[in-house]
């Protein structure tokens, strides 16, 4: 089996995110308690193995089945970019961990009085007509993380306005 550039990438993004407290995206992954399996966190070549029997392409992208279980034989599969991103972030149930960990990261505290207070002062800054046009954004499909860059505020601020909770 010839090296695969792609490939290669994919497994070690999936070992960074289950591994890697300093990754981006490990509170949604190693943060959650998702794990790599033993057998494909200690071989790339069991890995690349699967994969090619398992039906990969360079157009797939791989896919946990039970969006809670680890990254193992049993759990994978390759599917398309856009079935991939249908199931990605659809119902995603954090529990205080990754809540902490998530408000920590976007707005320096954790899920405390003192976080809900720092996100409060941020939405009363946000004036109504500003909030409708966030929430209009949001029902026309544009993701929360791209709304929050457009408006050099927080992810929690953009979740707050969305959902129209007061925090205090």
């Amino acid at each position: 089996m010839p090296y695969n550039r792609r490939l290669n990438g994919i497994y070690c993004h999936i070992k960074q995110r289950c591994n890697n407290k300093n990754d981006t995206a490990y509170m949604y992954y190693g943060g959650k308690g998702i794990n790599i399996c033993e057998e494909w966190s200690n071989s790339y070549k069991l890995f690349k193995k699967w994969a090619i029997e398992n039906g990969y392409e360079d157009e797939l992208t791989i896919d946990r089945i039970d969006s809670n279980g680890d990254y193992e034989p049993n759990n994978c599969r390759w599917i398309t970019r856009a079935e991939n991103t249908k199931r990605a972030h659809y119902g995603r149930v954090m529990n205080d961990k990754t809540k902490n960990a998530l408000l920590k990261s976007r707005i320096g505290v954790s899920h405390t009085n003192e976080a809900r207070k720092k996100i409060s002062k941020s939405v009363s800054k946000i004036n109504n007509k500003t909030r409708e046009e966030i929430r209009l954004k949001i029902d026309s499909g544009i993701s929360r993380k791209i709304i929050k860059d457009m408006y050099n505020t927080s992810y929690a601020t953009i979740s707050r306005i969305a959902n129209n909770v007061n925090i205090l």
